[in-house]
C-alpha cells in the first residue's frame, strides 16, 4: 500500500521515525514530505504525493495554512486521511471532528502505541473498504438500508417503570440499546468486556460510508442511562470522562426525558470542548420501528450537532 505522511515542521523526530518504521515494517510503501530538498515546490509536491497515495497520514503538532491546503488535496483527491495531532494543538473543529482523528501528547512517550493502533485501525479499514471503493452509484442506491425492502423490524421500545424492578428493566433496556446498534451495518460494537473498560458501556468504530456518519469522528463511546431524567450534570460528567479518553463523539442513550437546558448545554459543548454529544431519549426510542426508523434519527441528530440543522437522509 502507498501511503504518504507529512508533519509540522515542529513534531518531534522520534515519532515521525517511530510512524515510518511502524509502517515500513508492515510493508508498506512510505512517502512523505519529509524527503523534500531546499527549493522545492512544497505545494506541488504534496499534490503528487498526495493524489497516488492510499492512505494519507498528518503528524500536527499546531494550526497552520499549509494544513488546511494538504487536507483540500486529500479530500479532492478522495485519498482517507488520518491526522494525529498533538492535544495542545487547539485545531478548528472541521479537523477535530473528522472520522479518521486521533489526539494524544507528542512529548510522552506513551502516545507512540496509541499512534501505531489508530493507524492499524485505519489500515484494517481500508483493506475492508477496498473492494468497494470505486461502486457504482447504482450499487450504492441498491444497497441502502433506508429502503423499504432493507429496513429490518426492530423489537419495540418499552415505556419503563421506574418504581419496580428497576435492575431487570436497565438490564432490558440496555440489551434493546445493544441490539438497535448491531442492527445497523457499518458500525463495529465492541462491549465493556471486549474493550476493557467500563467507563462507557459501548464502544463503536463507525465504518459507513454515506455522507452524514463520515461527520462524526472515531472511536465513539456510548452510554446507555436507565434513569428517569437527564439534565445538565449527567451530560457534564459524560462530557469529561470522554474527553479524558480522546473521544470527540459521545451517543447517549436514556429511558427517561431529557431537560431541554442538557440538550442545550450539549449542543454548546461542541465549540467548547470539540467533543459531538447525540442524545436519544424516551420519545425518539418511541418512534423507532425499523432500522430505517432508526438511521434516518441518527442522521438527523448527526447533521444537528455538526451544522445546527436537521434535515432528511
Amino acid at each position: 500500500m502507498q501511503i504518504a505522511i507529512s508533519h509540522s515542521t515542529d513534531v518531534p523526530v522520534q515519532l515521525r521515525n517511530s510512524v515510518v518504521g511502524y509502517l515500513s515494517s508492515l510493508g508498506h510503501n512510505v512517502q512523505g514530505m519529509h524527503d523534500v530538498n531546499f527549493g522545492d515546490d512544497i505545494y506541488k509536491k504534496a499534490r503528487g504525493i498526495f493524489r497516488n497515495a492510499d492512505l494519507i497520514i498528518l503528524l500536527i503538532s499546531k494550526n497552520s495554512p499549509f494544513l488546511l491546503y494538504e487536507l483540500g488535496v486529500a479530500d479532492g483527491s478522495n485519498v482517507p486521511t488520518l491526522i494525529i495531532a498533538d492535544k495542545f494543538s487547539n485545531l478548528p473543529l472541521a479537523v477535530t471532528s473528522r472520522r479518521f482523528f486521533y489526539e494524544m501528547d507528542f512529548k510522552s512517550p506513551f502516545g507512540l502505541s496509541g499512534a501505531h493502533h489508530m493507524i492499524a485501525t485505519s489500515l484494517k479499514y481500508l483493506s475492508e473498504r477496498d473492494a468497494t471503493r470505486h461502486s457504482s452509484f447504482e450499487s450504492a442506491l441498491s444497497s441502502n438500508e433506508l429502503t423499504l425492502e432493507r429496513s429490518r423490524l426492530l423489537k419495540p421500545f418499552k415505556t419503563p417503570q421506574f418504581n419496580q424492578n428497576v435492575n431487570q428493566q436497565a438490564q432490558e433496556f440496555e440489551d434493546y440499546v445493544l441490539n438497535l446498534l448491531k442492527s445497523i451495518n457499518g458500525l463495529d460494537i465492541s462491549t465493556p468486556t471486549e474493550n476493557n473498560d467500563t467507563t462507557f458501556d459501548v464502544v463503536i468504530w463507525n465504518k459507513r460510508e454515506d455522507y452524514n456518519f463520515n461527520l462524526i469522528a472515531n472511536p465513539i463511546g456510548v452510554q446507555i442511562k436507565f434513569i428517569q431524567e437527564m439534565d445538565k450534570s449527567n451530560i457534564s460528567r459524560t462530557i469529561k470522562i470522554g474527553k479524558s479518553y480522546g473521544l470527540k463523539t459521545i451517543v447517549i442513550f436514556t429511558a427517561g426525558n431529557v431537560r431541554r437546558s442538557a440538550i442545550t448545554y450539549a449542543s454548546q459543548r461542541v465549540n467548547a470542548d470539540g467533543v459531538s454529544v447525540i442524545i436519544f431519549d424516551r420519545q425518539d426510542l418511541s418512534t423507532i420501528e425499523t432500522t430505517g426508523d432508526f438511521l434516518k434519527i441518527f442522521a438527523e441528530k448527526i447533521l444537528n450537532v455538526a451544522f445546527g440543522v436537521s434535515g432528511d437522509v
